[in-house]
């Protein structure tokens, strides 16, 4: 057998701290959704250690957003706040692959939904303003003010800066006096330690 039979999957025959990035397999993608459908903490644990290791290649991004998508629901806490600062590791290049989960979460009403601004949404209008702000306002508009609630958690760096005082104006023209007006400290995602 060759060199590539005895690698098809270093998934279940290594470690993920003996990898820097890696595009994963078929056979290393079916053992990730095994372990991240598992129920068990230590395997979602590690199936999160595998997804950042793989992070970073442009070949895994929709296997690793939509295995991320699912571990963001899990009921604990490490575990779906991992999952939001991995995702959170593609809004800069793949927004538009990003902004179905804040939606999503948002919508969701959940306890989570506290942490969407500070992992995601605050994220998405730094870097992507013009894109996504219009989207936020026009859930404001629809009737959706859960997305006021999202706009005030968030940090104001990056592209938001420069729309201070347009923020302030919806928010306070809805009630809300902002919380981070022109707030420019970066606060880390402490995911991985």
């Amino acid at each position: 057998m060759g060199m590539t039979g005895a690698m098809s999957n270093r998934i279940e025959t290594t470690c993920p701290d003996d990898h820097f990035h890696m595009r994963f397999s078929k056979e290393e993608r079916c053992s990730l959704r095994q372990m991240a459908e598992e129920r068990g903490i230590q395997s979602r644990r590690d199936c999160l250690d595998w997804l950042y290791i793989g992070s970073r290649i442009h070949g895994n991004v929709g296997f690793a957003l939509e295995l991320l998508n699912q571990l963001v629901d899990d009921p604990r806490e490490d575990i779906h706040e991992r999952a939001l600062c991995y995702i959170g590791d593609y809004i800069e290049q793949w927004p538009h692959r990003v902004w179905p989960t804040v939606e999503r979460l948002v919508r969701s009403r959940r306890k989570i939904l506290e942490l969407v601004p500070s992992f995601l949404l605050e994220h998405l209008i730094e870097f992507h303003f013009d894109e996504y702000y219009p989207k936020v306002t026009s859930s404001i508009e629809q009737g959706e003010h859960v997305w006021l609630q999202m706009l005030d958690g968030c940090y104001r760096f990056g592209q938001t800066l420069e729309h201070t005082e347009e923020i302030d104006t919806l928010l306070r023209e809805h009630g809300i006096e902002p919380r981070f007006t022109n707030v420019r400290s970066r606060r880390k995602c402490q995911c991985q330690e």
